[in-house]
């Protein structure tokens, strides 16, 4: 997946990968790195700038390569052809703005009781989402 990933280095039509619509679909990846933190695998790009979903139609096609359904030449073909089956956005769960620098200063939430209810909120939802899947879809533990 990283020599995949390295395909995408440099300036290239982004068109199959990423909602365009009127926009210049050309854009310059400065760097991209694949890495792996505990069972995570997490996927970085620096750019001079993204067109919309293109990060996850880029982590969605690096996907396909790591599961054997795609491979570099894949990758350099969605880079160089129209195609008429763009690649789907990968789910955005999961997806954080790490950094921007754009000299804007950007700082995350800060804690507060707001922030506190908000993110217990979520857990809790995603925590009845998690009992209604096994009740629809049981499994082995």
């Amino acid at each position: 997946m990283d020599s995949a990933a390295r395909l995408f280095l440099g300036e290239h039509n982004f068109s199959n990968l990423a909602r365009v619509g009127e926009k210049n679909p050309y854009r310059k990846i400065l760097d991209i790195h694949i890495g792996t933190e505990g069972r995570f695998t997490y996927l970085e790009v620096k750019a001079e700038s993204f067109l919309w979903h293109q990060v996850r139609c880029m982590a969605s096609a690096l996907s396909s390569v790591g599961a054997g359904e795609l491979d570099g030449d894949g990758i350099a073909l969605l880079l160089a052809e129209r195609s008429s089956r763009p690649v789907p956005p990968a789910p955005a769960e999961g997806l954080v703005l790490w950094d921007t620098d754009c000299n804007l200063i950007w700082d995350p939430v800060e804690k507060s009781d707001r922030s506190a209810t908000y993110c217990a909120e979520l857990r809790r939802h995603h925590a009845l989402m998690e009992q209604v899947c096994r009740v629809l879809r049981p499994g082995p533990e």
